[in-house]
């Protein structure tokens, strides 16, 4: 048995020498030209499937589209490793207004074989006491094999002309591992989800939590907080290890509650039970814009009183005064933020050429030195510094001991809009990135296709593979490197007691159905595949580092820091 589970292991890494390469998958529906597929999330499995083959990916989308004769609806697209579809769930809608279907977030459970989807609906025909309401929160809950555990919509108690009109929109959901009265324990296993609330879409937006039974999908807590005088919205939301609901997002700076106004980057604090903690908002000068898209955890501190304090990166993007041109010409640059559990922020950085650049998305993981305090963040969003629209994918190296200059660029890489097989895009946009084996990352791209007579703009997505371990990093075919300065930043934290309200909300029942599976097209490189096998689910272990928040977190050891583009090719033990 040893003898066969090394051969094993040989073979399959094997394969992933000769096979990996940097590719990128394009997810289409073929019916007709007429027809756009938007995925706004995906996870990389690990789960075996119905289907004889591993599952691969799971993309939860939104299929959309003008005379494509399929019905519009929510979509997740389930593909193997090699990129061939499985199969493809969908939310029936029929008759629901163009582009009226949101995928928001999939997550896979840490406690069981489960999936948690969120999405958001606008004026689904699908009535609500017989009304059209103007929007709704929607989460499912799956089986290892698709099938639906439970479905909750969230709208009011009472819909009327009033209700029907109010913006109720969640962007980020997590399942909760730590229980109150044990702070290092993993038992929870409810979901919390995060957005905002307007009692219309043109009136000012609060920002609101709120936990669900992982069991039942049935309500346990939520909350409305209104913030300053102006809108707010949670954008991304992280568990600390004592329990607390951390949140980031913006917060527009208002005259009046009506208006809208430069955002602010909003870094936020819930009890377990959604008590108010702390609210900050975060700029460096009058009229700054920046915000905050992704948050998460990265290291734990137990103090010697045995108080559990956190530190989190932030990535998103500050709006700053260019370098060139006129005085007042200002553009979006990246941001990364190390900042702690109690909102102070210990480094912070951006990065960028003279175009407009945002980071959507990063993963991380610690560089083990010993005697050092190193990470590795991997960063996805776009820019159009260089051209058209086009995604980027850059590599962070950090120093979290350091007091300033602690964040270095060592890769910036735009992924091409125009590829050797003649395929062209005007625009594309990272949205996620995750681990995908050793060295290599699959990144989640929206991208605009232009084709047929007259020219339709289609809306596409893209999976893109980049290969760190094995590929040449001269190889430019699907990618180009360039070189954009990095800056230390300095943020100033405003805090505000925020209003709390306990909306009359309840739980509807929603569709899900079956479907047929999308068909999808190889850009560029000539083998796909990605190595679901080499995942390990997400964990936190008392005591130890923290896993995550990347569904794959591969393990690597360095002597010396150094670039990415010198980290060693891992060998069969990572198998």
């Amino acid at each position: 048995m040893k003898k066969i589970t090394l051969l094993l292991s040989c073979v399959l890494f094997c394969a992933q020498v000769i096979q990996s390469q940097n590719a990128d998958n394009l997810y289409l529906r073929g019916t007709t030209m007429g027809f756009d597929y938007q995925a706004a999330t995906f996870i990389i499995d690990t789960v075996r499937s119905a289907s004889p083959l591993t599952r691969g990916l799971l993309m939860w989308a939104s299929n959309t589209g003008g005379t494509d004769i399929d019905p519009q609806g929510l979509t997740l697209d389930q593909v193997d490793s090699l990129g061939a579809t499985l199969t493809e769930h969908i939310n029936v809608q029929p008759g629901v207004p163009y582009r009226s279907l949101q995928p928001k977030a999939i997550i896979r459970s840490r406690l069981g074989k489960f999936y948690y989807l969120l999405a958001h609906v606008v004026s689904s025909s699908n009535l609500i006491n017989n009304r059209v309401v103007n929007s709704s929160a929607y989460v499912l809950k799956l089986d290892d094999d698709l099938n639906l555990i439970w479905s909750s919509k969230i709208h009011f108690n009472t819909v009327n002309a009033t209700t029907a009109a109010a913006l109720i929109e969640y962007n980020d959901i997590l399942e909760t591992i730590v229980t109150k009265t044990n702070p290092l324990s993993t038992k929870d296993g409810n979901v919390a989800i995060v957005g905002r609330y307007g009692a219309t879409t043109d009136q000012q937006h609060a920002l609101q939590f709120a936990k669900l039974n992982g069991a039942t999908g049935a309500n346990i807590w939520w909350f409305w907080y209104y913030l300053w005088n102006c809108n707010a919205n949670g954008l991304s939301l992280e568990e600390a290890r004592n329990g607390e609901l951390v949140a980031t997002g913006y917060v527009e700076k208002c005259a009046t509650p009506a208006a809208a106004g430069f955002r602010q980057l909003l870094f936020a604090r819930v009890s377990a039970l959604g008590a108010p903690i702390q609210f900050s908002r975060y700029a460096t000068n009058p009229g700054d814009d920046v915000s905050g898209d992704k948050i998460n955890l990265f290291q734990t501190d137990v103090a010697a009183d045995g108080t559990v304090l956190g530190r989190f990166f932030i990535s998103g993007f500050v709006v700053v005064p260019s370098a060139i041109g006129t005085a007042d010409t200002r553009h979006r640059q990246n941001l990364i933020v190390d900042i702690g559990q109690t909102g102070g922020i210990f480094n912070a950085a951006h990065w960028g050429d003279e175009g407009n650049e945002e980071a959507n998305d990063h993963i991380f993981a610690r560089i083990e030195v010993p005697n050092t305090n190193l990470y590795e963040i991997n960063v996805t969003g776009n820019t159009d510094s260089y051209g058209l629209p086009q995604a980027h994918i850059s590599v962070l190296q950090y120093n979290a001991n350091a007091t300033s200059s602690a964040f270095s660029l060592p890769r910036f890489d735009v992924i091409r809009n125009v590829y050797p097989n003649g395929q062209k895009y005007t625009s594309r946009r990272g949205l996620e990135i995750k681990y995908a084996g050793p060295r290599k990352f699959a990144i989640l791209l929206n991208s605009t296709w232009p084709n047929g007579t007259p020219v339709y703009n289609h809306q596409i997505t893209n999976v893109f593979l980049r290969d760190y371990a094995v590929n040449n990093p001269e190889d430019q075919t699907c990618y180009f490197p360039k070189f954009p300065p990095i800056k230390d930043h300095k943020l100033k934290k405003t805090d505000t007691v925020a209003l709390r309200r306990n909306p009359p909300y309840r739980i509807y029942p929603e569709k899900w159905a079956l479907h047929r599976p999308i068909t999808k097209k190889l850009d560029c490189g000539p083998i796909w595949r990605i190595y679901p096998r080499l995942a390990s689910r997400r964990t936190i272990r008392p005591g130890g580092q923290y896993r995550g928040p990347g569904d794959i977190v591969p393990q690597f050891r360095m002597a010396n820091p150094v670039s990415i583009a010198q980290l060693p090719q891992l060998g069969s033990g990572m198998l």
